[in-house]
C-alpha cells in the first residue's frame, strides 16, 4: 500500500493533494495507521519540513480502508433507516483520529450518504461475498495551517450511478481564497520577528538526554536560522539563544498571512525530532502574543512548542522606546481600551521564587507590567518586563485581602494589590 501526491503553488498559496490506498481488512486499523505514518515520513515534497507543516492546505483522499466496528446486520439496519450518524460513531477512522493515531488535525465534512463498500458490480446492492461489513472506506479529508481559514468545503457526496467497481466513488468540492504575490517594494518599514520564553512540551513527558536545536525558516527569510542548544535535560531556550528573524519584505498585509516553519533537532544538520509552524496572524500587535504550536513526527502529535512571538517594525520611534514607567502607565490609561486595573506587589510562583525579589506590578487590560520598584518621579527606569495576558486568567484569593493570581501560559504570578 502507499500513496501518490502532487503539489503546486497557486500564486502564494501552497497546495498538496495526496491519494492514498491503505491496508485492507476489518482488523487492520493499526496497519492503516502505520501506512499513514510511512506516507507522511516518505513524502519529500516540502522544503526542509514535512508535507503537513509546509503546505497551506493538504487534501488527503482515496481508499483509506477504515471499517465500521458493528456487525453486518447492524450496519444494514442503520442504512435502511438512513441512520448514518450511528455508523459514523462506530467508524474506525474517526475513532483512530480521536486517539491521535492517524490523520492528525485533518477535517472531514459530515457524511450524509451510505457506506461506499462493498457492492456487487453492476448494481448498488451490498455484496454477500465473505459477508463483509459495509463501510466508509473511501474518504476525502483536508488540513490547513493555523491562520489559513479561507478554505470552505461546499459539498461531500457519493456517486451511486458509477457501478463498474465494488466501491462507489465519492467527491468533494471546495472554495478557496488564495494569496496574491507579495510586492517587496512597498515603501514601508522592515520588521523583525522575536520569539521569547520558548520551550518544548512533549506529550509523553519525555525529557531529552541530548541538546535540542530549532531550525527556523519562512518564505520571508533568506536561508535557515538556528537557535542555540538547550542544556542537557532541558527543553527550553534562553531568549538570547533565539535568533531574531529578519524579514526581506516590507508588506505588513503579506506578513500577517505568513508562518514561521520550524523543525526540532538533536543536532543542527540531522536527527529531526519533529516539525511545526507558528502563525504570525496574532504577532502583529503592539505587544508579544502567546503561541502554542503542535509538533508532529510522521504525522503524529508528539508535543508542543510554546512561548511568545512579536513582529517589531523598524518605524518605532526613539520616544516610544524610552518612555519612563510613569509615562507608559499614563499613556496606557488614555489608549482606548487599555486601562490600569490594579497595582501592587508581585511574586513569581515556581522553583526559583526565593531568588526572585518582590516587584511592583501594574495590571492593565491586556498585559501585566512589572518593575523593580514602584515607579515614582521622572527618573524611573523602564519596566523589567511586560507579560501579555492573551489566553491568561485571574484567580482570586478569598483568604487574603486584595490578593489574586495571574495564570499565564508559562507560569503563575502572585499579586498583592494596594487597593480593591
Amino acid at each position: 500500500k502507499g500513496a501518490v501526491a502532487v503539489s503546486f503553488c497557486f500564486y502564494e498559496t501552497r497546495l498538496c493533494f495526496i491519494n492514498a490506498h491503505l491496508a485492507a481488512h476489518q482488523e487492520k486499523s493499526e496497519d492503516r495507521n502505520t501506512n499513514y505514518r510511512d506516507i507522511v515520513r516518505g513524502m519529500n515534497l516540502a522544503r526542509a519540513n514535512d508535507v503537513l507543516n509546509y503546505f497551506h492546505h493538504v487534501f488527503w483522499f482515496g481508499d483509506l480502508n477504515y471499517r465500521i466496528d458493528l456487525t453486518r446486520d447492524e450496519v444494514l439496519a442503520h442504512i435502511s433507516k438512513k441512520d448514518y450518524i450511528r455508523l459514523i460513531a462506530a467508524d474506525q477512522l474517526h475513532q483512530q483520529q480521536k486517539l491521535g493515531m492517524t490523520l492528525h488535525n485533518f477535517k472531514e465534512a459530515f457524511i450524509d450518504f451510505p457506506p461506499t463498500y462493498r457492492f456487487n458490480r453492476g448494481d448498488r446492492t451490498y455484496s454477500v461475498e465473505r459477508m463483509r461489513v459495509p463501510s466508509y472506506t473511501d474518504r476525502i479529508l483536508s488540513r490547513s495551517l493555523p491562520g489559513c481559514n479561507s478554505l470552505e468545503q461546499t459539498s461531500y457526496n457519493w456517486c451511486p450511478d458509477v457501478m463498474t467497481s465494488d466501491h462507489s466513488p465519492v467527491f468533494a468540492t471546495f472554495k478557496l481564497t488564495v494569496d496574491l504575490p507579495n510586492n517587496p517594494y512597498i515603501p514601508r518599514p522592515q520588521c523583525t520577528i522575536q520569539m521569547t520564553s520558548v520551550r518544548v512540551l512533549f506529550v509523553e513527558g519525555i525529557i531529552p538526554k541530548t541538546q535540542l536545536y530549532l531550525a527556523i525558516s519562512a518564505d520571508f527569510v533568506d536561508g535557515v536560522l538556528f537557535t542555540g542548544a538547550t542544556t542537557k535535560y532541558s527543553t527550553g531556550w534562553k531568549d538570547d539563544q533565539m535568533p531574531e528573524i529578519p524579514s526581506i519584505t516590507s508588506n505588513k498585509e503579506y506578513m500577517e498571512r505568513q508562518h514561521v516553519i520550524f523543525s526540532l533537532r538533536e543536532r543542527k544538520q540531522e536527527s529531526r525530532i519533529g516539525y511545526g509552524v507558528v502563525s504570525l496572524a496574532e504577532a502583529m500587535g503592539n505587544m508579544p502574543s502567546i503561541f502554542r504550536s503542535t509538533i508532529t513526527k510522521a504525522g503524529i502529535e508528539i508535543g508542543y512548542l510554546e512561548g511568545y512571538i512579536h513582529c517589531i517594525w523598524d518605524d518605532q520611534t526613539p520616544e516610544e522606546e524610552t518612555l519612563s514607567p510613569s509615562e507608559m502607565i499614563d499613556a496606557s490609561m488614555t489608549n482606548g481600551s487599555t486601562v490600569v486595573k490594579k497595582s501592587g506587589y508581585l511574586l513569581k510562583k515556581g522553583a526559583k521564587r526565593k531568588n526572585w525579589k518582590r516587584r511592583w506590578f501594574v495590571l492593565r487590560e491586556g498585559d501585566l507590567v512589572y518593575y523593580e520598584h514602584e515607579p515614582t518621579g521622572s527618573a524611573a527606569k523602564k519596566p523589567l518586563g511586560i507579560i501579555p495576558l492573551h489566553n491568561s486568567f485571574v484567580v482570586p484569593n478569598n483568604e487574603k485581602l486584595h490578593c489574586f493570581a495571574v495564570k499565564t501560559l508559562m507560569r503563575t504570578y502572585l499579586c498583592a494589590a494596594d487597593s480593591e
